[in-house]
């Protein structure tokens, strides 16, 4: 599957289905159920002992025998893929607002009236600060997000 060793662990939480968010593997558990997972990942998973624990190696090779587990593989090799997909297009996305950002705050005033008006069709008042203008813009890609 990969080049890295798999370890098998068990989901043993309350939560069913449990949703992996905070190592942002975007694996899917359903109570009891056992993983074959990549072993640095099932070091992080196996730290939190109320929720993981390592799986029998003989049991998990029965259930690989069984075609269970081999299924499982796919599935779980499947959602790692489309886990790193998704950060990797949310870190995309972030690069992108940081550049957008970053850029605001080389503008002077009239730049930030005009970008305001432009992509989010908002007329600010010309009196207002410059310093003022760009906190307010920076609120608007918050607000509304990237233009």
């Amino acid at each position: 599957m990969s080049q890295t060793q798999d370890v098998a662990v068990t989901y043993i939480g309350n939560d069913d289905p449990f949703k992996d968010r905070l190592y942002r593997s975007g694996l899917t558990f359903a109570r009891g159920q056992t993983r074959l997972v990549p072993e640095t990942l099932a070091a992080r998973f196996l730290q939190h002992t109320d929720v993981f624990k390592g799986a029998d190696a003989v049991a998990a090779e029965e259930a690989a025998q069984k075609g269970d587990a081999a299924k499982q593989a796919d599935d779980t090799q499947q959602q790692l893929d489309d886990g790193k997909k998704r950060e990797d297009l949310q870190r995309e996305r972030d690069d992108a607002r940081f550049a957008l950002l970053d850029s605001l705050e080389s503008m002077d005033k009239q730049a930030l009236l005009v970008f305001a008006a432009d992509k989010f069709g908002q007329k600010l008042h010309p009196n207002t600060g410059e310093t003022k203008l760009r906190d307010m813009v920076k609120g608007f890609v918050d607000q509304y997000g990237m233009p």
